[in-house]
């Protein structure tokens, strides 16, 4: 189900978990052999809705509407569009890899024996490339801040930070 291309990208917009219920008695006796459960909260952690989707279905628009509907409200650019642009985003950066393959295999024909002018076509080339790669890096952040997408890597560097001193104690000395 998770290789469906849409939502595997409309779950880039969510901070998402499993639990295994079979280790907790309460959570195995409310939901049973309803599972798998997709349970989704708005960002205020208020409970929206639940799809049930026996044996992972392949059919997944119930998960995409439970999707679209908790990220109602929550950035400038609804969820359907987001998917669509974001998808268009990764087949740009498809391309990118792709011509950056073309460019490595042409310097690597070019080698020592190469001319000069035909080296400095290719580097050109590649200077070009990389700058269009920046450019569709760049707009990828922009589109993630409007959808206000979570951001994992976020949450771990906070982690991984060193923990503040402590502030001093109230009527101190």
């Amino acid at each position: 189900m998770f290789a469906n291309e849409d939502i595997g990208v409309a779950l880039k917009v969510f901070r998402r978990m499993g639990l295994d219920i079979s280790k907790d008695k309460v959570a195995s006796d409310l939901y049973g052999d309803q599972v798998p459960r997709f349970i989704a909260f708005d960002a205020k952690g208020k409970k929206i809705d639940e799809v049930y989707l026996p044996d992972y279905r392949t059919k997944t628009s119930d998960l995409m509407k439970l999707l679209a509907k908790a990220s109602q409200g929550h950035g400038d650019l609804p969820l359907k569009s987001f998917v669509k642009k974001y998808r268009s985003f990764l087949n740009d950066l498809d391309q990118i890899e792709g011509k950056k393959g073309t460019i490595a295999q042409k310097k690597a024909r070019l080698g020592n024996d190469g001319s000069a002018r035909k080296l400095a076509k290719v580097k050109r080339e590649e200077q070009l490339l990389t700058k269009e790669e920046e450019k569709i890096l760049e707009a990828e952040k922009k589109l993630l801040a409007a959808v206000k997408a979570y951001d994992a890597d976020a949450d771990a560097r906070k982690r991984s930070a060193p923990a503040a001193a402590p502030a001093p104690a109230p009527g101190g000395s």
